[in-house]
């Protein structure tokens, strides 16, 4: 390494030979992991900005359906009229309704919502009874007696728990 003065003066190392390439090499590399580094820590920092902050994966919001409110009737027991003969009708139903009030309001009418019942049930064919189309016909017409009625319109549907015609 040679000392050589600058024009104004100065004294200022001269590198020859292999030793001033072997430094260019170095100051190369050197800037090249400074570039690598400034570009992974500008990658980086756009991508924590556009991910959101420890937040859950957004999930739709599934609507709360109410529970629903039951209200089992005891057992009917009718007469029916059949052509020749009368036969008997056994069924259990099941009221299922809008609300808590609704099925507080049938309870505290109860005699009256059992009178209407016995006397709906007891004008029915025993013939149309046995079909499934008959059953749904005699579900559909009960709910309406009651929501007519008593019920106010709060039965929404009428199920069997139990459908005996002998």
């Amino acid at each position: 390494m040679q000392l050589h003065r600058t024009r104004a003066g100065r004294l200022h190392p001269h590198v020859t030979g292999q030793r001033g390439g072997a430094v260019r090499a170095l100051l190369f590399v050197f800037a090249l992991l400074v570039l690598v580094a400034a570009v992974a820590g500008t990658t980086y920092a756009i991508v924590m900005r556009t991910r959101p902050a420890n937040q859950p994966p957004a999930t739709q919001a599934v609507p709360m359906t109410p529970k629903p409110v039951f209200m089992e009737l005891d057992p009917f027991t009718v007469t029916v009229r059949d052509t020749h003969t009368d036969r008997i009708l056994y069924v259990g139903l099941t009221l299922k309704l809008e609300d808590v009030r609704a099925r507080d309001r049938l309870r505290e009418y109860l005699p009256e919502v059992r009178s209407a019942l016995l006397v709906l049930l007891s004008e029915q064919r025993p013939e149309a009874l046995q079909t499934a189309e008959g059953k749904l016909k005699l579900a559909a017409r009960v709910r309406e007696a009651l929501n007519a009625g008593i019920a106010r319109g709060q039965v929404e549907d009428v199920l069997f728990h139990a459908f005996v015609v002998q």
